[in-house]
């Protein structure tokens, strides 16, 4: 195979079958951008309307009465959320937490897991 076809072939990114989803839940548009970050108060809020079915709440409250997320763990909910951040509310809000205490404590127990 030319150099310049192998080139132009790119692999699907990470993200793309979990934004396919959202947008058959109707939770994102269609028409979103995708490669833009999204705040950890929009995560959230998207987490607790899809996983609790509640509307009309204050998310951040929800999910802290839920356990999802803890005092103290976000210094900003307009800062982009990251992916390990990301992960550690929905192990949480699925609850498959076994006692990790730190993000790298999540990512060791994932790789123990695979």
């Amino acid at each position: 195979m030319p150099m310049s076809v192998m080139a132009q072939e790119q692999a699907a990114p990470w993200y793309k079958s979990g934004v396919n989803a959202l947008i058959s839940k109707g939770i994102i548009a269609e028409n979103a951008d995708v490669t833009a970050t999204v705040s950890v108060g929009d995560f959230v809020r998207y987490s607790v309307t899809d996983l609790t079915y509640q509307h009309g709440i204050d998310p951040m409250k929800a999910a802290m009465g839920e356990g999802w997320i803890a005092d103290g763990e976000f210094v900003s909910t307009d800062a982009p959320i990251k992916r390990g951040e990301l992960a550690r509310i929905l192990v949480r809000a699925l609850g498959q937490e076994q006692g990790e205490m730190s993000l790298a404590e999540y990512r060791s127990a994932r790789k123990r897991s695979a």
